[in-house]
C-alpha cells in the first residue's frame, strides 16, 4: 500500500532548514509513501548541506493458509471442515466466515458442502479475503434389474444390481447375510441389499420378486349322454401361469377343448410360456345302460283281445316317455289282439331302445273233449265220486256237474248211484263246452253203460238265433222225458214244453219268433239229469 511516513528532525546548524526528499516532497513530514528507499537533503541558513537515506519498509502481505480442507464423506452429508492459519500482516487477527450464522475463528467442521468466505483482519486493518469449496461425492446410486421367478413357488429369480457414484470401491450386505453383489436362484419375496461405498456411505435398496399366479386349470365337463355314445365333451381354460398356452392331451390332441369324447380317462399336460407345466386327468362319464324288458301277456283265445305287455325299465336317466307301434305312450298297454308290437323308449337325455315284442294267441293241441271215471258205491247210499279229464281245446278247464246242488269241480262227490252229467268248458266259454256221463254203479244194483262216453249231450244251433233253435239231446235211456224252458237273464220263462226222448240223439225244434233280441238260457231236465245252455238272440 502507500500509506508509509517518514518524519525529519534536523538539528545543528543554523536554522531555518529547509528539506527535500526524492520523491519530491520538500517537508519534514512525508506521508503516503510506498515501500522503498527515500533521499532527504537538509539544508540550513549557512547553506550546510546534509544527505540522509530512509528505507520504509511493510508487513509481509497478509495471507490466509489452508491447513486442511475435508470434503464432505457422503452426498447430502455435514462432515465438511476447513482448518486455516494465517500469515504477514500484524497481528492479532480477527477471523470471520460467512456462514449463517456468523462463525468466528479460522475453523470450520461439521459443514455441508458448499462454497464459504473467510475475511481476515490484522491490527493494521489489513484484511485478506478468501473463498473455499466444500465439496461432496455424486449421491451413492443404486439400480437393479430383477428376472421373476418362472413359475408359481419355483426358484430362479435373480437380481443384477448396478451401483454408481458415491466412492469405490462398494461392499454389499443382503438381508440374508449374502454379501455378493448380484443374486441367483431366488423364491419369491423381498430382497434387501445396503450397499456401503469407501467413505462409509450407505444405500439400502429393496427388491421385490415374484411369482406367476399358480398354474390352475379349470374344467367343465359334459358326460356321454347315452351309453356307448361319443357326445361327451370337455371345457378347458387356465388361469394363471404366463400366457400362451399349449396343450397336449394322453391321446395326442393338441386342443384346448375337446368334444365327441366316448366314456373313459383323458389326462392332459398344460405348459405355459415360461416352460410351467400343470397335469390332470378328466374322467368322462356316461349315462347307464338303459335296461328295458317287454313280458308280453298272449291273449287267452284265438282272435281274443285279452292281450298285454308290460314294460320294466332301469338305468339311463328318468323320466322316461313310451311310444308304441299302436299309438299309446303309456309304459304298459293291453287290450292287445294278437300281432307283433314295437315299443320306443326315450330317456331324459333322449337316449332311445327299442323292442318288439310278440303278443300270440293260443294253438289248441285238438279239440276239446273229456272222458270220465264213476265209482262203484254200495247201494242205497250216496258216497259216489265221479272224475273228469279234459284234453285238447283251450285250457283251462272249468267243470260242472249236474249234481244237486251242483258242483263245479273236477271230480263231484257224495254222489248216489246213477248217471250224471258233467259240462266242461275252456278258456273260449259255454261256446265250445262237451259234456260226458258218468255213472255210479252200486253192488246190488244193475250196471248201465254209456257208450257215447265223451260226445256232446247237447248241442244248440244255430246260436246266436234269430227266430228258432233245434236242440240235439243225447239220450242213455231207452225212454226219458225232459221238461224244456227258454228263460231271460232275470229269470222269466218266455218258452215251456216237454221233449220225450229215445235211446241216441233227438232233435226238438223250438219256435222264438217274439223273443226280444238278448241272452237267454235253455234249461233241460229230467227225472235223472239237468243241465242248461246259454242263448244269444239277434
Amino acid at each position: 500500500s502507500s500509506d508509509g511516513t517518514i518524519y525529519a528532525l534536523a538539528n545543528g546548524g543554523t536554522a531555518p532548514y529547509t528539506y527535500q526528499w526524492s520523491s519530491g516532497h520538500n517537508s519534514s513530514i512525508v506521508s503516503s509513501l510506498s515501500v522503498g528507499t527515500y533521499m532527504l537533503t537538509v539544508s540550513d541558513n549557512n547553506g550546510c548541506i546534509v544527505t540522509k537515506s530512509v528505507t520504509l519498509t511493510e508487513p509481509e502481505v497478509l495471507t490466509c493458509l489452508t491447513n486442511s480442507l475435508t470434503d464432505v464423506s457422503c452426498n447430502g452429508g455435514s462432515d465438511g471442515s476447513i482448518s486455516i492459519g494465517v500469515s504477514g500482516g500484524n497481528g492479532p487477527y480477527e477471523s470471520v466466515w460467512n456462514t449463517s450464522p456468523v462463525t468466528y475463528g479460522g475453523n470450520l467442521s461439521n459443514m455441508p458442502a458448499g462454497s464459504y468466505t473467510l475475511s481476515v483482519t490484522d491490527t493494521n486493518g489489513c484484511v485478506d479475503v478468501q473463498t473455499y469449496q466444500i465439496d461432496e461425492p455424486e449421491a451413492l446410486f443404486v439400480y437393479s434389474k430383477k428376472t421373476n421367478v418362472s413359475c408359481n413357488r419355483g426358484s430362479d429369480g435373480t437380481i443384477d444390481l448396478r451401483v454408481s457414484k458415491g466412492t469405490p470401491p462398494y461392499t454389499y450386505l443382503w438381508n440374508n447375510g449374502t454379501t455378493t453383489e448380484d443374486r441367483v436362484n431366488l423364491k419369491r419375496g423381498y430382497y434387501t441389499v445396503t450397499v456401503t461405498d469407501a467413505n462409509g456411505c450407505i444405500k439400502v435398496h429393496t427388491k421385490f420378486i415374484n411369482h406367476p399366479k399358480r398354474l390352475k386349470p379349470v374344467r367343465s365337463v359334459s358326460h356321454v349322454s347315452c351309453y356307448n355314445g361319443s357326445d361327451g365333451a370337455i371345457d378347458l381354460s387356465i388361469v394363471g401361469g404366463t400366457m400362451p398356452y399349449s396343450y397336449t392331451w394322453s391321446d395326442g390332441a393338441t386342443l384346448e377343448d375337446r368334444s365327441n369324447l366316448s366314456k373313459g380317462w383323458y389326462g392332459f399336460t398344460v405348459t405355459d410360456a415360461n416352460g410351467c407345466t400343470v397335469n390332470r386327468n378328466i374322467k368322462v362319464n356316461q349315462s347307464k345302460f338303459i335296461y328295458l324288458t317287454t313280458i308280453p301277456q298272449d291273449v287267452t283265445t284265438p282272435g281274443g283281445s285279452d292281450g298285454a305287455i308290460t314294460t320294466t325299465v332301469s338305468g339311463g336317466a328318468a323320466p322316461y316317455t313310451y311310444l308304441w307301434s299302436n299309438g299309446s305312450t303309456l309304459s304298459s298297454i293291453s287290450g292287445l289282439t294278437a300281432g307283433n308290437y314295437s315299443l320306443t323308449l326315450t330317456d331324459a337325455k333322449g337316449c332311445v331302445k327299442y323292442r318288439n315284442p310278440v303278443v300270440n294267441e293260443p294253438i289248441a293241441s285238438g279239440p276239446l273233449s273229456c272222458n270220465t271215471i264213476g265209482s262203484t258205491i254200495t247201494c242205497g247210499t250216496n258216497t259216489g265220486t265221479a272224475s273228469v279229464t279234459a284234453t285238447g281245446g283251450f285250457p283251462p278247464y272249468s267243470y260242472f256237474w249236474n249234481t244237486n246242488p251242483g258242483q263245479s269241480t273236477q271230480t263231484a262227490t257224495g254222489l248216489a248211484p246213477g248217471t250224471y252229467l258233467v259240462q266242461v268248458t275252456d278258456n273260449r266259454g259255454a261256446s265250445s263246452a262237451v259234456f260226458c256221463f258218468a255213472t255210479i254203479s252200486c253192488s246190488n244194483a244193475k250196471t248201465t253203460s254209456i257208450s257215447n262216453e265223451g260226445e256232446t249231450l247237447l248241442s244248440v244251433y244255430p246260436n246266436p238265433f234269430d227266430n228258432e233253435i233245434n236242440l240235439n239231446v243225447l239220450s242213455v235211456f231207452d225212454d226219458e222225458t225232459f221238461e224244456v224252458q227258454v228263460i231271460d237273464i232275470l229269470g222269466k220263462t218266455h218258452h215251456y214244453s216237454i221233449m220225450n226222448t229215445t235211446r241216441g240223439i233227438n232233435t226238438h225244434k223250438l219256435k222264438l219268433v217274439n223273443l226280444p233280441a238278448g241272452i237267454y238260457f235253455v234249461k233241460l231236465k229230467s227225472n235223472t239229469s239237468s243241465f242248461t245252455e246259454r242263448l244269444i238272440k239277434h
